[in-house]
């Protein structure tokens, strides 16, 4: 179901700084992860964009960076500073440290539960911290044993948090934050850890004082060790795949890392990279591997379906990323309405409201053209269009090409609509001319099949499925006022209120996919979305395109 704005449909104005704009125009990359190295020597922060493994920013941090974890929405990415005894805390759309927090001697490894509320920093002498990722507090400390803090992780079910000290794992159940198990004699270390996204199945490196090196394979359910297996010298960092069908492990001392398969437990590939590899971390496409080698102060890029290393990127010096050190992959929430910008006859579409790159762009019409969006086929997915002195040119695939569908209505002067007026899910086009709506309900020349008069000359046009009842009906926009109708009938307001300023540009979409469209505001360079057709704060704000640009609002990829 098509919401629209001014102009036709989606329309938003957009805007961002232009070093933005130049990633945004960088292709369809806006959905990769990136990963985010931490360099022990240099105190900084590398961030590679994974869709074109090229380093994007630097970030500067504490003192001996080396444990690191990115939180599950992606926003956020915790580096524990060694010689600093704190905590970093990176906010990924500016790249930049908004919070320092102070925690215990020389943190090692740190992990964020799934909910993204906790962070669990490991510590010298068997002190774990926990950190309210709201507040940036440490809001408990867990004495768990040991000596030098190793890895941490959380299981998927976020009860339980394993932390690797020397010889041994301790277990943490997170609603009372205490110590309730230990498994010993696993060998020294440090390691890295791991939970399978199953959750039964705990993977913990050792390196041995009689020179085997291994991992063990830790049963959930009993805490007991159901296997080791055999690896290369000094093993350090350990990572799963999505499926948890395969385990990888850096061996530090051997300049290679481990491919183990969890169904045998047995290293089924050995893979060389660089000098002293420590952290690895599989993308969350489970297609490519990252390993951070200490000593060439480089990563290694894997790829998993041919055990080879296909890219090496430079970062800083002594990177260690002990740690989940790739953010997620940017879904998009099917069957919602999301962001897009025209500019000078090009479409850049992206699939999350959020900042980052466009997920399709494509030319289609001329400079001066009026952007539209619809579902003018009824096959759930909105497709653009442009209007031109009264003439509509509809395309059925966001794509460049011709028009699949062409018409003249309306004149020069008036101001473009588009909307399901009769609910039989195809939306069409209307015209909006000196306080009058003029509604057809068919993509063709013609009269209107609806017109009525809702508002004055100057007020701006709103279109959108306000009740949720698969029929879209109009509004008016003015003075940073919303009237909102339930029927394409003259009358009265159905909903009103006030949320923006005078100067704002309205915005109208189903930013959640409840099926019912609400309201924002484009101000300055920022979107502010709300999910209620009410006054109140935005739920969602970001920045996206330059300030010139025509904004669109969609959904690009269907339910």
């Amino acid at each position: 179901m098509v919401s629209n704005n001014i102009y036709g449909g989606r329309t938003l104005s957009i805007a961002i700084s232009l070093i933005m704009l130049e990633l945004l125009l960088a292709g369809g990359a806006g959905a990769s992860p990136f990963a985010y190295i931490t360099n022990h020597d240099s105190n900084n922060v590398s961030v590679i964009d994974t869709a074109t493994n090229t380093v994007t920013a630097t970030v500067n941090v504490g003192s001996s960076p080396g444990g690191v974890a990115v939180n599950p929405a992606g926003t956020k990415v915790y580096v524990a500073n060694i010689n600093s005894n704190t905590v970093s805390v990176i906010d990924t759309s500016t790249n930049t440290v908004t919070a320092t927090v102070p925690v215990g001697s020389r943190p090692g490894g740190v992990a964020v539960n799934p909910a993204g509320t906790k962070v669990y920093v490991a510590n010298d002498a068997g002190i774990v911290s926990v950190i309210d990722s709201a507040t940036n507090t440490v809001t408990a400390t867990v004495n768990v044993g040991g000596n030098n803090g190793g890895g941490v992780a959380v299981n998927p079910a976020g009860t339980k948090v394993y932390v690797a000290y020397n010889d041994t794992v301790s277990v943490i159940d997170t609603a009372t934050n205490t110590f309730t198990g230990i498994l010993s004699n696993l060998g020294t270390g440090p390691g890295g850890i791991v939970v399978n996204p199953a959750g039964t199945k705990v993977y913990m490196v050792s390196d041995i004082e009689d020179g085997s090196d291994i991992v063990s394979v830790i049963d959930t359910s009993t805490n007991t060790v159901t296997a080791t297996v055999n690896v290369g010298s000094v093993p350090r960092g350990v990572a799963v795949n999505p499926e948890g069908t395969k385990i990888y492990v850096t061996n530090s001392n051997s300049n290679n890392v481990s491919v183990i398969d969890t169904a045998t437990n047995t290293v089924t590939a050995t893979v060389n990279v660089g000098n002293y590899p420590a952290g690895v971390a599989v993308n969350p496409a489970g297609k490519k591997v990252y390993v951070a080698n200490r000593d060439s102060n480089t990563v290694s890029v894997i790829d998993t379906a041919t055990n080879t290393v296909t890219t090496t990127v430079n970062v800083g010096s002594g990177p260690r990323s002990f740690g989940q050190f790739i953010g997620p992959e940017a879904q998009p929430v099917l069957g919602t309405d999301t962001v897009g910008i025209y500019r000078n006859g090009s479409f850049y579409l992206r699939n999350s409201n959020s900042a980052g790159n466009a997920d399709m762009s494509f030319i289609y019409g001329v400079d001066g053209d009026i952007p539209l969006v619809g579902d003018w086929n009824g096959d759930d997915i909105d497709t653009v269009g442009i209007y031109r002195h009264g003439a509509f040119y509809l395309r059925n695939n966001n794509t460049a090409g011709s028009a699949d569908l062409s018409f003249i209505y309306g004149v020069d002067s008036d101001i473009p609509l588009v909307g399901d007026w009769n609910g039989d899910g195809i939306d069409t086009v209307g015209i909006y001319r000196h306080g009058a709506f003029y509604l057809r309900n068919s993509n063709s020349a013609g009269n209107a099949d609806l017109s009525f008069i809702y508002g004055v000359d100057g007020d701006i046009p709103l279109v959108g499925d306000w009740n949720s009842d698969g029929t879209d009906t109009v509004g008016i926009y003015r003075h940073g006022s919303y009237y909102l109708r339930n029927s394409n009938t003259a009358g009265n307001a159905d909903l009103s209120f006030i949320y923006g300023v005078d100067g704002d540009t309205p915005l109208v979409g189903d930013w959640t996919g409840s099926g019912t469209d609400t309201v924002g505001i484009y101000r300055a360079g920022a979107f502010y979305l709300r999910n209620s057709n009410s006054a109140g704060n935005a739920e969602m704000a970001f920045v996206y395109g330059i300030s010139t640009d025509t904004p669109l609002v969609g959904d690009w990829n269907g339910p």
